[in-house]
């Protein structure tokens, strides 16, 4: 049977999570069920004996050109080992996102350990992530370097909203709650923050999230000091990190705006769940606002809904297609 749990059933999904999961260290297991996963939705396919297969929809709050919205994303994505094979996840992805669709979001999104896992239910990859590794620094004059503790999530907030809402149209929102989080997280890890502070007044200039292992998942610096020795990485194995899934086109086009002013007609095909977003649409799009309505004029050009996605987020760019996002810069990074 598939079914939503309700309130403090989603601890029974512990045990599924564990056994999938096992790179996940207890603490960080523990932490994610105490702390984040009261605030989800978890769907599962419940069998007599037990749950044999969960979905986590976690609530983000994503800033999209300028605004806030909170868009789920699908994490612990798991099926136990002896009832995989047989489509149990299929179909219970498939249910969330007709329920995602009716409860009116305009999209979903995931980071997939497979890509080619959810490409069937129309996800598609539109960012892809570098692994990178900390490079051995010295400290610049004029710049100190300390741990960050919960008590500096304001000030680092504070930094990284002046950073991304310069450099990003659609990121993951950095407040002040993101980074007691984070901090939270990163120490159950045995990582760190580092903060990078200007001596003079003690301003952030930079921080880099580091881990043990010399992984740094995200590091941000002012622009003056991005070219600098401390500031860069080693980068390796680039590999498919983002993947979107649009449920709906009308919804999801009030979210977009470009930088030139125009129209133009598509035919857009090949959503095999949702059939309202196959036809031909006219589009219409400003540094205002975007708009999709079914048209039945002559199409200009015929897309399927993957290659569109891929364009708005300018991971494959078509021609004779406009730039749906003002920049085409986009920043996600949280795992749990």
């Amino acid at each position: 049977m598939i079914r939503y749990l309700e309130g403090k059933e989603n601890e029974i999904t512990k045990e599924l999570y564990s056994s999938v999961f096992c790179e996940d260290t207890e603490g960080l297991i523990d932490y994610y069920y105490d702390k984040k996963s009261p605030g989800n939705k978890i769907i599962v396919d419940e069998w007599e004996n037990g749950i044999v297969s969960m979905i986590h929809l976690c609530p983000k709050k994503l800033v999209i050109n300028g605004e806030v919205h909170f868009i789920n994303y699908i994490f612990a994505v798991a099926t136990k080992e002896e009832y995989r094979g047989y489509g149990i996840m299929k179909q219970l992805l498939l249910k969330a996102l007709a329920d995602m669709k009716d409860e009116g979001f305009p999209f979903t999104y995931l980071i997939p350990e497979n890509e080619n896992v959810y490409k069937s239910s129309g996800f598609t990859t539109v960012k892809n992530r570098s692994t990178k590794l900390k490079k051995v620094y010295s400290r610049p004059k004029g710049i100190k370097i300390r741990w960050a503790g919960v008590h500096d999530s304001g000030n680092l907030s504070d930094f990284a909203r002046e950073i991304f809402s310069e450099r990003y149209s659609f990121y993951l929102s950095h407040d002040d709650e993101y980074f007691k989080n984070v901090i939270e997280e990163i120490k159950i890890e045995n990582g760190r923050i580092s903060m990078f502070c200007d001596i003079s007044d003690n301003s952030i200039i930079g921080y880099s999230m580091e881990y043990p292992d010399g992984e740094v998942r995200e590091m941000m610096f002012d622009d003056k000091y991005t070219n600098m020795e401390y500031a860069g990485s080693e980068e390796k194995e680039e590999k498919p990190f983002l993947m979107v899934r649009i449920l709906n086109l009308k919804l999801f086009f009030s979210l977009l705006k470009t930088k030139e002013k125009g129209v133009c007609t598509v035919k857009i095909t090949d959503d095999s769940l949702f059939e309202e977003n196959n036809g031909v649409f006219g589009i219409s799009f400003s540094a205002q606002r975007c708009a999709i309505e079914k048209s039945e004029k002559k199409p200009e050009c015929e897309v399927t809904l993957s290659k569109l996605t891929a364009h708005i987020f300018g991971y494959e760019i078509l021609n004779g297609l406009p730039e749906f996002f003002l920049n085409h810069e986009i920043f996600i990074n949280d795992e749990i």
